[in-house]
C-alpha cells in the first residue's frame, strides 16, 4: 500500500538494482502487473517470488537478469509481454516444466537467448499466440506437444522455435 493506505496494483521499476538477490512480496500483496523494465538488469537477482495476484509481466520485466534461476509463475498469469525474460538465467539452471495454466499470450522474443540452461517442456491449452522468435536461441527448450482439440492456439510467430532443441520443423505434433 502507498503512504495514503491505497492499494498498489503494479510493481514499479527496480531496474539495475545490483544489491537485490531475492524478491519477495507480502502475503496480502495485490500486485496485478509487473511493469515494463521493472526488474531488468538486476545483476544479482537470483529468486523472484511473485504473488498469485499477478496476471501480466510487462516488456523486459525480468530481462538481462543473468543469475535469476527461480521464479514462480502463478497459474493466474495471462500475458507475458515482449522480451520479458530475454537473456535471463544464463548463469544457472532454470527449469519451467510448464507455463501458467491460464497463459494466453507470449510476446515476441520473450525468452530469446535465455541461455543453455532454460528448459520448458509444455505449453498450456489456453495459449492463443506465441510471438516471433519467442524461444529463439534457447537450445534446451524442447516443447514436445502443444495444441490439440481443446487448444486456443491461433498464431505462432516466425522463428518462434528457431535454435531450440526442437526447431519448428521437428516438433512432433501441432494441432490448431
Amino acid at each position: 500500500k502507498d503512504a495514503d493506505g491505497q492499494s498498489i496494483n503494479m510493481l514499479g521499476t527496480m531496474q539495475s538494482s545490483s544489491q537485490i538477490t531475492d524478491l519477495y512480496f507480502l502475503p496480502d500483496a495485490a500486485y496485478q502487473y509487473i511493469t515494463n523494465n521493472s526488474c531488468e538488469n538486476m545483476a544479482n537477482l537470483r529468486n523472484a517470488y511473485l504473488p498469485d495476484s499477478v496476471v501480466a509481466i510487462g516488456k523486459n520485466g525480468f530481462a538481462d537478469d543473468p543469475l535469476l534461476t527461480t521464479i514462480n509463475l502463478s497459474d493466474n498469469i495471462k500475458h507475458i509481454h515482449d522480451q520479458a525474460f530475454v537473456n535471463w538465467g544464463v548463469a544457472g539452471q532454470v527449469n519451467i516444466a510448464r507455463l501458467p495454466a491460464s497463459l494466453m499470450s507470449l510476446g515476441k522474443l520473450t525468452f530469446y537467448q535465455s541461455g543453455p540452461n532454460v528448459t520448458i517442456t509444455e505449453l498450456p491449452p489456453t495459449l492463443v499466440s506465441i510471438g516471433h522468435s519467442c524461444f529463439m536461441a534457447c537450445p534446451n527448450v524442447s516443447v514436445n506437444y502443444f495444441g490439440g482439440p481443446d487448444s486456443a492456439l491461433t498464431s505462432v510467430g516466425c522463428q518462434a522455435f528457431y535454435g531450440t532443441a526442437k526447431n519448428a520443423a521437428n516438433i512432433a505434433e501441432i494441432r490448431i
